[in-house]
């Protein structure tokens, strides 16, 4: 399950990766080549089996994402650049002042990213729901 989960994140954060081109399946497939070199044991991996289980706050807490999701973070650091900083402010900095990049080629602030993260979550408990008859879904207003 957690590879459909890793999914719904892809699919809801493919707009945000970093390509010398706005080509959409090469933007899906940096994001599919990071999930796949993922260790077995790696963090971001049991934050991809726990989407869908339950509802993500949808503000940061003291300016950070919910501390149950902070793994997403070091991943999309990690997609833009394997070797550099793994958080988002120092990882922008970096490739602003080395590639002198614009805003919108950069990676997403935090604050950008929780919705993703919000959305990515509420389509897994939608699509997990579908073996119920009268699921209970959260309001998608609230959800990315």
């Amino acid at each position: 399950m957690d590879l459909v989960n890793a999914k719904a994140f892809l699919d809801n954060t493919t707009s945000l990766v970093l390509t010398e081109e706005a080509n959409s399946l090469e933007s899906q497939k940096t994001w599919i080549d990071a999930y796949v070199k993922l260790d077995d044991d790696d963090k971001a991996i049991r934050c991809f089996k726990k989407l869908g289980e339950r509802c993500i706050p949808a503000e940061l807490d003291s300016g950070e994402l919910p501390s149950q999701m902070k793994a997403l973070k070091h991943f999309v650091c990690r997609v833009y650049n394997p070797k550099g900083p793994t958080t988002l402010p120092l990882l922008r900095w970096e490739l602003f002042r080395s590639k002198n990049l614009d805003g919108e080629m950069l990676p997403p602030i935090r604050a950008t990213l929780l919705p993703h993260i919000l959305r990515a979550n509420y389509i897994t408990i939608r699509d997990k729901s579908y073996q119920t008859n009268c699921s209970d879904l959260p309001t998608i207003e609230t959800n990315g």
